[in-house]
């Protein structure tokens, strides 16, 4: 009876923990786009795209806009404008 007890305790502990780290990856009054502009298709240029971070990224190297490509967060924290281009979305 003991074992059945500490069992329950521990997988009702795991899932506070769980709970916990789950709600402290949201935000609020968070804007998300999706800009799909085919890259491939033209040559990852920033401008004839028209995204958001080509006004600071369209003159970086081919190497890092394919490895970048366009991903900005803009959020109620955090970078904001030109500081969220290039941030990985995970």
């Amino acid at each position: 009876m003991e074992s059945t007890q500490r069992v329950l305790s521990l997988l009702v502990l795991c899932f506070l923990m769980g709970t916990m780290l789950v709600s402290g990856q949201s935000a609020t009054n968070v804007r998300a786009t999706y800009h799909n502009y085919n890259p491939q298709n033209i040559n990852w240029d920033y401008n004839k795209a028209s995204v958001y971070c080509a006004t600071w990224d369209a003159n970086q190297p081919l190497s890092w806009r394919k490895k970048y490509a366009w991903t900005a967060f803009c959020g109620p924290v955090g970078p904001r404008g030109r500081d969220s281009c290039g941030k990985c979305l995970t």
